[in-house]
Order: C-alpha cells, then structure tokens, then sequence
C-alpha cells in the first residue's frame, strides 16, 4: 500500500520557498538564500500548499487516515494528509479518500469542511498522485495511468499506459506496482504534465496529447516521488531507496529552464 512508500509531496510558495516532504521526520523548507530548515511534524505521505489559509483549521479524523496542519507553518498554511495525496486550489481542497471495498470517489472540500463528490474512479484502490491547474482542471495519476477531470466534471484520460523511455526499473518497490509506477505530478502553463515515474527513476514529461519524453533521471537507488513546477523550472523531491530500515534520506533537485541540473538540498540521517 502507499504508506509502504516514502512521501510524495512538494511545492514552491509565491516567495519562493520550497517545502519537501520527510517521512521519517515532517516537512522540511528551503528559503530563496537556499537555506535548509525543518519546519515540523507531522511526518505524513502528503500535504498541500495553502497559500491563503483558507484551510488553516481545517482537521479529519477517520478509521483509514487523518489530515492535519503542519503547525511549524504558520502562513503558507500546509494540511499534511496521512494516506492520500491532496491539492488546495482557488480555495479548496481536493483528495480522494480510500476506503476498503468502496468506489474511489474525487472530492472537493470547502473550508467550511462542506464536500461533494465530483466523480467516482472506479476499478482503483487509491491514487498515487493530484494536481489543480488554473483553469479548474484537476489532474491525477494511478500506476501507469494520468486523467484530466476538467472543470465541466468531464474526466479524460491522458494516457492510460504511460510508457517511459530507456526506463532503468527500481529494484526493491514493495507490492510491485505497475511501472512506471507515476507518483507526484505539476502541470506547467501549457499543459505540460511533469510527473515522479517512481518505478523508473526519472521525470516524465507527458504532453497533451500523451506524448512521453524523460525530463530527468536519478543515479543508483535515488528515484522522484514528487514534481514541482515554479516559473520556467522543475523542482523534484527524490528519495534514497536503499536506505535501512525504511530511513529513506530526501534530497531536492532543481532543473532550470536551460536543462542544468543542481541539487538544493540533502536531508542526512
């Protein structure tokens, strides 16, 4: 299952931070300087970046999972999510939440905690990965798979069978999932789909019409959980999968525009 896995989430504020998730620990910040500091627990899968906080008392508690507040965060709000990835957009929250033997349903949430069901995804347990775009689209990812659910409730798959060039397979994933086995996705201003290929270890770049090209790749056990998009670049949060004991070390690496590659930040155990 997804909590087998480490976190898949991070997001760049209108300042220019950027926030990581750190399963082993909460969720750490990297400020415009480049400086590294620890922001706090909860140390979930998930969060979302809420830029208004609008959200900041928002909470769930369920027999399956649990939303909370990173309270290390005062503003950006960030709702960190224990078992589902979530997105905050234009004043809402997205996610959908698992729930044994039921449908798969997307839902959206007010701040008043007020949520209806925007569609059901049948044949899935859980998805692996959410987005909100400016148009109102919400985009998701499950193992090998990437749908649009556009603002007039329609839902369109993408592509169904992403299929990642030269893809070099993580060895070790638990429960074997589909490769590519996509993870945490941004979708940049034209529509470009930047998306963790978990299972492959590399960024792939799905254009519109389904089209796959590698936008980065990972040495030995690193691999991306999780993609970022700010201005023209890509900020992607990778994990060190052949750490003991599920430790699991993140690291932040950013490419720019022109393709150069830098590495922001290390987190050491």
């Amino acid at each position: 299952m997804a909590e087998a896995h480490p976190g898949g989430s991070i997001a760049v504020d209108r300042h220019g931070n950027v926030f990581f998730v750190d399963t082993l620990k909460g969720v750490w910040k990297i400020d415009s300087a480049g400086k590294l500091t620890f922001v706090g627990p909860p140390n979930f899968h998930w969060f979302a970046l809420d830029e208004d906080n609008r959200f900041a008392r928002f909470s769930r508690h369920t027999a399956q999972d649990e939303m909370g507040i990173v309270r290390g965060a005062s503003s950006p709000t960030l709702l960190a999510s224990s078992d589902f990835p979530v997105a905050i957009h234009q004043g809402a929250l997205y996610f959908a939440p698992t729930a044994p033997g039921k449908p798969l349903p997307l839902v959206r949430v007010a701040p008043d905690g007020s949520s209806r069901t925007l569609v059901v995804l049948r044949g899935f347990e859980w998805l692996n990965g959410l987005a909100a775009t400016e148009d109102g689209s919400i985009y998701g990812t499950v193992d090998n798979g990437v749908f649009r659910l556009a603002p007039s409730g329609s839902l369109a798959w993408i592509s169904r069978a992403v299929t990642v060039p030269d893809c070099h397979p993580m060895s070790g994933l638990e429960d074997k999932p589909v490769l590519p086995y996509l993870r945490g996705l941004a979708v940049d201003a034209d529509g470009t789909i930047l998306v963790a290929a978990t299972g492959c270890r590399s960024v792939a770049r799905v254009s519109p019409s389904g089209k796959v090209t590698t936008n980065l790749k990972a040495e030995a056990d690193w691999s991306p959980t999780a993609v970022a998009v700010a201005g023209h670049a890509v900020y992607v949060l990778e994990y060190d999968h052949n750490a003991p004991e599920r430790a699991w070390p993140p690291r932040v690496r950013k490419v720019d525009a022109d393709g150069k590659v830098s590495e922001l930040a290390r987190v050491s155990r």
